[in-house]
């Protein structure tokens, strides 16, 4: 079993009543009520000790450049994507796919080398 974190009541008496009654708007309403409660939890609502300030686990002891290879190993995942879309399905990308794939790359570049090229401050 699991405990109850909240319950919310919610009447759909006015939309049951209306001519836009549909099975399709009750599932609609209650997905969004759905969404909402998760983002109290993500959020922190009901964690024993507070939701969690502003930041919390974005600030971190690494380099900028440490960051940027991080996230740019990652990146190899959407390039061997790419790959695989190109020789297994033969099908190219449209344009947007390599500008974008050239902006991020690039972007990532021009961080690891200014952060190369900087004074270390520490």
């Amino acid at each position: 079993g699991g405990e109850i974190l909240a319950s919310q009541e919610n009447r759909y008496d006015e939309l049951a009543e209306s001519d836009e009654y549909s099975e399709d708007e009750v599932l609609h309403l209650m997905e969004l009520q759905h969404q909402a409660l998760s983002r109290e939890i993500f959020n922190g609502r009901y964690d024993t000790q507070g939701p969690k300030p502003f930041g919390y686990n974005i600030i971190t002891n690494r380099s900028l450049d440490e960051v940027v290879l991080e996230y740019l190993a990652g990146e190899d995942a959407a390039t061997e994507a790419i790959l695989l879309q190109i020789i297994v399905f033969n099908e190219v990308p449209d344009a947007a796919t390599f500008v974008g794939s050239v902006v991020v790359v690039g972007a990532g570049l021009y961080a690891f080398a200014r952060e190369r090229m900087a004074p270390v401050q520490r």
